[in-house]
């Protein structure tokens, strides 16, 4: 990240929730608020540029893997469309540059000893012990529960990583009134 770089102020390292991977996997059909779309592409294209170190939980693929329902924006969504957005989820994971991050017995020590983190659900959970395990200093999410519950635990000293939405997009000079 050199001076000249118009992009976010990132923390050296960080981790990124599945809702992220999703809200960029299916994008207009995911049912998310629109304005998240171009934030969570952001944060990702600039993970694969290497403007900063993010990490793929491998938690998230177990997710995408596993049997729940993935938000697709089509109300009466056949169970064979699903499993194709799914799919689709699954090769965008493979396919990316994102170093994976493997939850540990570590990790999982450490989630089980934090009180404060847990009534996080297991999947959140699994990745906030990777973020933990892996020293990452951020959580990138969309989930106000998952920020909420790390926030409270950053408060009473339990964690030092912080849980938030990815980083709004810079104004664009006209909406600031400025001259073209």
């Amino acid at each position: 990240m050199n001076g000249s770089d118009t992009s976010q102020n990132y923390p050296k390292r960080a981790v990124v929730d599945t809702n992220v991977i999703v809200n960029v996997a299916l994008g207009v059909a995911d049912t998310t608020d629109p304005s998240y779309l171009p934030r969570s592409k952001r944060l990702l294209n600039d993970g694969i540029a290497g403007k900063l170190e993010l990490l793929l939980p491998s938690m998230v693929m177990i997710e995408l893997s596993s049997n729940f329902i993935v938000r697709s924006g089509r109300a009466g969504q056949s169970r064979s469309e699903e499993r194709r957005h799914k799919r689709q989820l699954l090769q965008w994971c493979r396919d990316s540059d994102l170093f994976m991050v493997d939850l540990t017995a570590d990790a999982a020590g450490w989630f089980s000893e934090t009180p404060a983190v847990q009534y996080l659900r297991p999947g959140d959970a699994a990745i906030l012990a990777s973020a933990h395990y892996a020293h990452a200093t951020h959580v990138y999410t969309w989930d106000d529960k998952f920020i909420a519950t790390v926030r409270k635990a950053r408060e009473s000293g339990q964690t030092d990583i912080v849980a938030c939405n990815p980083p709004e997009l810079p104004p664009v000079q006209g909406e600031l009134g400025l001259a073209d």
